[in-house]
């Protein structure tokens, strides 16, 4: 009597463990691309104009950003989105975006902002209804958008007036700050010059690492 007991009981831990078996493991793709996700949403910076994108050698503000088929090229005005006629006009199939921006020098050091081999070292790219097209420099003898040649269609600020920079090599003193106009060409023609759009800045760090911020413009 007892054997038969202890089987029966044997059976019937046995019929339990199966029972109970290992929980359904929930594959972590989901997880993981969720927290991917986060991750990358963490590495860019979104931010408004007027506000500054910092790292540990610059600050840039980005104060203001305009699309246009024409650029003004007098000299007291120069870089200023005009309505028609210009030296600078955007071919068709492309649209010229002026930002304005202040740029800081954090560094201990002098440092190059531009010149003439690597060009700026700060890269803009604008984000146009959910398509990202790289912005380069306005070139004068191209009929399309080629090269980089960035300071054949840059101003600067110098309080009552907006003058022309022609140099293609622009080292800022340590601590010095600087308000610039840019023309740069993008390779998309908007439906309307009114259209809300973003700029992405990506500014080098010490490490030699870049960090992303985005900015919202209209």
């Amino acid at each position: 009597m007892k054997k038969i007991i202890v089987c029966l009981l044997f059976v019937s831990l046995l019929i339990s463990c199966c029972a109970c078996g290992n929980p359904a493991v929930t594959p972590a793709s989901n997880n993981t691309t969720a927290n991917t996700t986060a991750v990358q949403a963490k590495d860019t910076v979104t931010l408004s104009l007027a506000d500054t994108a910092s790292t540990d050698l610059w600050d840039v503000t980005l104060r203001d950003a305009e699309m246009s088929y024409y650029a003004n090229s007098s000299s007291s005005s120069f870089g200023e989105p005009i309505d028609s006629g210009s030296d600078f006009v955007a071919h068709t199939g492309t649209v010229l975006v002026i930002p304005t921006c202040t740029v800081k020098n954090k560094d201990r050091a002098d440092q190059y902002f531009a010149d003439d081999f690597q060009g700026w070292r700060i890269s803009l790219k604008v984000e146009y209804k959910g398509s990202q097209y790289q912005l380069y420099g306005f070139d004068h003898s191209a009929s399309d958008v080629s090269g980089f040649l960035f300071w054949s269609g840059v101003s600067r600020d110098n309080g009552a007036t907006w003058d022309k920079h022609g140099s293609a090599n622009d080292i800022l003193d340590a601590g010095e700050i600087i308000t610039f106009r840019p023309i740069l060409v993008g390779e998309f023609d908007p439906d309307s010059l009114n259209d809300p759009f973003e700029i992405s800045l990506k500014i080098p760090t010490s490490s030699g690492e870049e960090k992303e911020f985005v900015y919202s413009v209209h």
